[in-house]
């Protein structure tokens, strides 16, 4: 059994990381390949697994489980562009993980967990979302209902520029607090709602965002303005 459900094309949820199967087995393979057609890697499914190097995941999946990779440090790289949604804790302790764009290419709302990728590498510039006008879910409506939880990126030092696309909504508190290397977010229009401490540890700093928006006056009463 390989915890794969045929049928429905998920990856089955673990509620404790020893009930995977491959745990029985003392899994520790440094390279994953997961086939075509697979559309959910479920909670804690690769939770721990510290010789992981590389995951080769198919553009058929969407969603991230909770902790579902959780402290597998020594995972390199893996293609987001195409997931929507990202537990909690999905990615968190993933010290050497490089990733680029969230989202850019996903058909729905898009959701980042807490802690989603709490200490993670990171690869410089990130992207979150796409043009949601051009984004269209499942029933063929346009959602627009995007979210960045609370602490999701914090003390990822490789980032340097950032942009949220039209569409996120919200970010959570904390969300890029300890980005030391931070220098440069682009937030849309669309944001309205900033938490407390997003930005905490960002000593370089500077926030692009339309005037009178949510990003504008964040920036301004923080001083993060150019």
């Amino acid at each position: 059994d390989t915890g794969v459900d045929a049928q429905s094309a998920v990856v089955l949820k673990y509620p404790d990381k020893k009930m995977a199967p491959w745990d029985e087995i003392g899994f520790d393979f440094k390279e994953i390949y997961v086939v075509d057609g697979i559309t959910h890697i479920g909670a804690y499914a690769f939770y721990e697994q510290k010789v992981l190097e590389e995951f080769q995941m198919p553009m058929s999946v969407v969603s991230i489980g909770e902790k579902a990779f959780y402290k597998c440090s020594s995972l390199k790289g893996i293609n987001l562009s195409r997931v929507g949604v990202i537990g909690n804790n999905a990615f968190d302790g993933c010290e050497q993980l490089e990733y680029g764009h969230i989202g850019t290419m996903y058909d729905g709302a898009i959701t980042i967990g807490a802690k989603a990728f709490n200490s993670a590498k990171s690869n410089g510039e990130i992207v979150i979302g796409g043009d949601y006008r051009k984004a269209e879910n499942r029933n063929g409506t346009v959602s627009t209902v995007k979210s960045i939880g609370e602490s999701a990126f914090a003390y990822c030092a490789g980032i340097t520029t950032l942009t949220i696309s039209e569409g996120v909504t919200s970010i959570g508190s904390g969300a890029f607090n300890g980005c030391g290397s931070l220098q440069k977010v682009t937030i849309s229009g669309t944001v309205t709602s900033i938490g407390p401490n997003v930005f905490d540890g960002c000593p370089h700093l500077v926030i692009n965002g339309l005037y009178s928006s949510a990003a504008e006056k964040y920036a301004r009463e923080n001083s993060f303005g150019p």
